[in-house]
């Protein structure tokens, strides 16, 4: 029984992290949306992976300006964070 709680636990984490991945592709210009590979949520920070540091660079400035939309939602993450994504996925 812990094993599906587990699962279950895993399923809900990975949907949070698609709808925030979506949601911020839904803001980017095309060609940044695709270098987004990740979005995780981790208390007031939204973790950001980028396919290569290059992508992370343009990313971070696309981002600042999603900021203040971000704060408006309320219980969302107040700040967002880029980092290379160490394998470099393509994400969903």
């Amino acid at each position: 029984m812990s094993n599906q709680g587990l699962l279950a636990g895993l399923r809900k984490a990975q949907a949070v992290q698609e709808d925030w991945l979506a949601w911020l592709r839904a803001r980017l210009p095309a060609e940044l949306a695709i270098a987004a590979t990740e979005a995780i949520p981790k208390g007031e920070e939204l973790i950001v992976m980028a396919r290569t540091a290059a992508w992370s660079s343009r990313l971070r400035y696309a981002l600042a300006g999603i900021e203040p939309e971000l704060v408006a939602l309320g219980k969302a993450p107040r700040r967002i964070t880029v980092k290379v994504s160490p394998t470099g996925r393509s994400g969903a």
